[in-house]
């Protein structure tokens, strides 16, 4: 009946790869049946890792150096990459300031009279004063029957 204290340090990571071996030899030789819900926890946990305890990883700290490469011309092969990055970004920043300039130098065009575009405010107000005098004048009204339509008599 040692488990039930080696489960309760098994939980709280408390034990020695030796005690959790201890422990899983003694849960494996009872039954499921007589063990609590923490305890089969433990059980089936302890299990699963034997079955993985074969499987290894492969960590490798430190990128081999092949074909004789030294730090120098690893410090030369970055150089060159991040001045190729540099020139790609000065080269897309160049074509955008020339988009952006382009689009800013043309002028705003306000309306069009005889077919040429009216760029300057000041002489769209004056056209578009005179489109609405001669719109006023007395014998544009008089000759036009719909004139009729909003008078009162």
């Amino acid at each position: 009946m040692e488990y039930k204290d080696l489960t309760k340090r098994y939980f709280d990571g408390e034990l020695s790869p030796a005690e959790e071996q201890t422990l899983h030899d003694e849960l494996a030789a009872v039954a499921d049946n007589a063990l609590t819900n923490d305890e089969r926890a433990a059980k089936a946990m302890l299990h699963y890792a034997s079955l993985k305890s074969n499987a290894s990883v492969s960590v490798k700290l430190h990128e081999s150096r092949t074909h004789g490469r030294t730090r120098l011309t690893d410090a030369i092969v970055a150089l060159c990459s991040m001045r190729y990055a540099r020139i790609a970004t000065t080269a897309v920043l160049g074509v955008v300031a020339i988009a952006m300039a382009i689009h800013l130098s043309q002028p705003t065009v306000y309306g069009y009279h005889n077919g040429k575009p009216i760029t300057s405010y000041d002489e769209a107000q004056l056209l578009a004063q005179d489109i609405f005098d001669n719109l006023a004048h007395d014998g544009f009204a008089e000759n036009h029957d719909l004139q009729k339509l909003f008078t009162l008599d």
